[in-house]
């Protein structure tokens, strides 16, 4: 009798591990697109994360926008400029502009964090897993 406990308590054991998984972070597959660039203000778009064709688990809570100059004469930092709140709408897509925080004629790189909803109150760069333009774009200013 006591051997068929075991074996049940053990076997629930198993069958709960095999069950749990880890939660893999959101991604973007579709980069966000910089759509409009004038001196100090750069139009950056993205669309909704979409569980059915991007990375990693949903739904969003919301997305992080992150800017850093293209520099090469010195290492620039990300430094995030927006919170982005989702509406969970597949097919939905957001736009920012940037208008703040721009030196001109320096290009920049630009990325949007998908962060989960229940992150358990733990830091949220555990959670954070940026998509980045295709190429950086230049804040282009004739002074």
């Amino acid at each position: 009798m006591a051997r068929n406990m075991i074996f049940w308590l053990l076997l629930i054991i198993v069958t709960e591990t095999r069950v749990a998984r880890r939660r893999e972070l959101p991604r973007l597959l579709t980069a966000p697109q910089a759509v409009f660039s004038s001196c100090n203000n750069l139009k950056v778009t993205w669309k909704e994360f979409d569980a059915s064709k991007d990375d990693g688990d949903g739904p969003i809570s919301h997305y992080l926008v992150f800017i850093k100059a293209n520099i090469t004469d010195f290492v620039s930092a990300w430094t995030q400029i927006y919170t982005v709140f989702s509406q969970n709408r597949v097919g939905l897509s957001y736009t920012v502009n940037i208008t703040t925080g721009l030196i001109p004629n320096v290009a920049y790189n630009v990325r949007v964090d998908s962060v989960p909803q229940d992150t358990n109150n733990e830091p949220l760069n555990k959670y954070m897993d940026g998509r980045e333009l295709r190429d950086p774009v230049l804040n282009q200013c004739n002074c």
